[in-house]
């Protein structure tokens, strides 16, 4: 597991699931306004058609991003095979990888795993399976919050913005499902929390628009927050560069 280090008492904007969409990326960061840092929790590239745009914004951001890798941030690199991805996904990491230069693969090299002190945990999918697990349903909530004990974690890989929590250790967890504009106090859910901000680039719980996070640690406080971008123009990208046309339809409908 990496480890990264941060200030105590900071605004941090947190993404996950950019997927190549320079369109939603771009939105993101207008709308966000200024942090402290930024945190992304894999799978910059992969889908959408502009996988070193993407790259080139976030390098903005080097000396306070941190962040871990995606199983398509990994396919890209050649670390993991391409026949473990639905035909669309295959074909659209075998388009990108011919456009990243070595400059781009070695930024986009991180950690599986990540810790920012004090005690936040970084996975793209979840503690039990950092690159391919889903954390999607109470079950499995509950099995990673046993292997890593009290913490707050962050992970995405499933596209929809969720929280996980148990405010008795151990007795129950409960979900949360948040909205647009909604902000909690961190301390009411207790020592034991796993947050997915959603997809920036590829969002699949029935809304189009971008989705991301924003914590405040000296406030202790989290909002999620979407936002519009012209999926239209992301679209045509993505149809120009001659990749499968569902890339391209499922942006329309955040599915």
């Amino acid at each position: 597991m990496g480890r990264g280090t941060t200030l105590l008492g900071i605004r941090a904007l947190i993404i996950s699931d950019v997927h190549s969409n320079a369109d939603a990326l771009g939105a993101v960061l207008e709308d966000a306004g200024p942090c402290d840092e930024l945190w992304s929790l894999g799978d910059i590239v992969g889908y959408g058609a502009e996988p070193e745009r993407c790259i080139e914004l976030l390098s903005a951001f080097d000396g306070v991003f941190h962040g871990v890798s995606g199983n398509h941030d990994l396919a890209a690199l050649g670390r993991v095979p391409v026949t473990g991805f639905v035909p669309a996904g295959r074909e659209a990491i075998e388009w990108t990888i011919p456009r990243l230069g070595e400059t781009e693969c070695v930024w986009l090299d991180r950690p599986p795993s990540l810790i920012i002190e004090p005690r936040s945990l970084f996975w793209h999918g979840g503690p039990l399976d950092p690159i391919w697990g889903y954390l999607n349903s109470i079950t499995a909530a509950e099995a990673a919050f046993e292997s890593v004990g009290d913490g707050r974690g962050f992970c995405g890989h499933t596209h929809r913005p969720i929280i996980y929590f148990q405010s008795h250790r151990g007795i129950k967890t409960d979900r949360l499902v948040p909205r647009s504009g909604h902000r909690f106090d961190l301390s009411d859910f207790g020592s034991r929390v796993l947050i997915n901000p959603g997809s920036v680039g590829q969002p699949r719980d029935g809304d189009s628009r971008a989705a991301y996070a924003i914590i405040d640690t000296k406030d202790d406080w989290i909002e999620w927050r979407r936002v519009e971008y012209p999926i239209e123009n992301c679209r045509e990208k993505i149809l120009s560069a001659g990749l499968p046309p569902v890339l391209a339809d499922r942006l329309t409908h955040g599915i």
